[in-house]
């Protein structure tokens, strides 16, 4: 199974976790990581290495972050190499809920693929939407 890291500004990753989880039920190895104003990028950096560690069970781990170039995202720019880890860079709860369903019967890039798609399929005008589906 692909374990889950979501890094966030304040407590975004936490409350899209249970979200998730009360509409898929509790997940193991997804844990969340929040990134306050007063804390160094060296610190935030480390916690995400350990998050990491604490889902990946042998078959690699998604790391969500909100926000391409933000503190989150630039924090997760030492572990590109990290061939078990794959960062997704502007989380939604569509991506969040595409993952959990996929996630034990996909490989890691596969994982990582969908959930992509499944964010990007998510943002819709809704207006446009209706009016298209008329």
């Amino acid at each position: 199974m692909v374990g889950i890291v979501i890094v966030s500004h304040k407590n975004l990753a936490e409350t899209l976790i249970d979200t998730a989880a009360s509409i898929m039920g509790h997940q193991d190895d997804i844990t969340s990581v929040a990134f306050f104003p007063h804390e160094n990028l060296e610190h935030l950096r480390e916690r995400i290495v350990v998050a990491i560690k604490k889902v990946d069970s042998e078959n690699g781990v998604i790391v969500f972050t909100d926000l391409l170039g933000g503190s989150c995202c630039n924090a997760c720019a030492e572990i590109l190499d990290n061939e078990r880890v794959v960062i997704i860079t502007g989380l939604n709860l569509a991506m969040v809920l595409d993952v959990m369903v996929h996630r034990r019967l996909s490989n890691l890039q596969e994982v990582a693929n969908l959930a992509k798609l499944a964010g990007i399929k998510s943002i819709k005008n809704l207006k446009e939407t209706i009016a298209t589906n008329e």
